[in-house]
């Protein structure tokens, strides 16, 4: 729940409001993260603007993709491609800006929530984050 909370607040950062003062530290950088799940589909022509690490959650990890092509045919693309195995889409809600909560069939105690909007450039913006989840139910 509370990795949910964590990416409905980037995210909204991100597309809609500038970006606040974080209460909680986060790493920053500009690379994939190595622990991400190598099999997560990439979507075609998306260019890596960001990825982080940390925040509420300190084992939280993020990447951000921007992409030219529109928010729902990006939404579409993630959609499709998070119901073929190994992924499985718990959730989607499309509008006002487009949220996928996955799981991964191989890793149950991996939490991964997808988010796609229109960044004030007009470009698409994709922050795909993910973090693993205690046994104990947390």
């Amino acid at each position: 729940m509370a990795l949910t909370i964590w990416v409905g607040n980037l995210s909204y950062q991100r597309l809609l409001v500038p970006a606040a003062v974080a209460a909680v530290p986060v790493q920053t950088g500009a690379a994939i993260p190595p622990d991400m799940p190598s099999d997560f589909p990439a979507y075609p022509g998306a260019k890596v603007i960001g990825s982080l690490r940390g925040g509420p959650e300190p084992n939280a990890r993020g990447v951000e993709w921007l992409t030219p092509d529109a928010p729902n045919h990006v939404y579409d693309f993630y959609r499709a491609a998070l119901r073929q195995s190994p992924w499985k889409v718990l959730a989607s809600v499309p509008y006002p800006i487009g949220t996928i909560s996955c799981m991964h069939e191989r890793n149950p105690l991996l939490s991964c929530s997808l988010t796609v909007g229109k960044a004030k450039s007009g470009k698409t913006v994709i922050v795909f984050q993910y973090a693993p989840i205690s046994e104990a139910g947390g």
